[in-house]
């Protein structure tokens, strides 16, 4: 049973980790297409997609305690 717990959480480290390498480097080539600074995409674009996990519980709970 340990096994299966260890492998499900290497598991899903490698996803994190895959998931942050991704939007790490589509945000570079966001950056490069419109030609303007990594900074200003890293200030603007990934902090919003930071910020989505947080507003879509948010809104859940909020529809949630809306329902009764």
């Amino acid at each position: 049973m340990a096994f299966v717990e260890l492998g499900l959480l290497l598991l899903g480290l490698f996803g994190l980790w895959l998931g942050a390498t991704l939007a790490v480097n589509g945000a570079k080539r966001i950056a490069m297409h419109f030609g303007i600074s990594a900074a200003f995409i890293g200030l603007t674009i990934l902090s919003i997609g930071t910020s989505v996990p947080e507003m879509a519980i948010s809104i859940a709970g909020g529809l949630d305690r809306l329902a009764g």
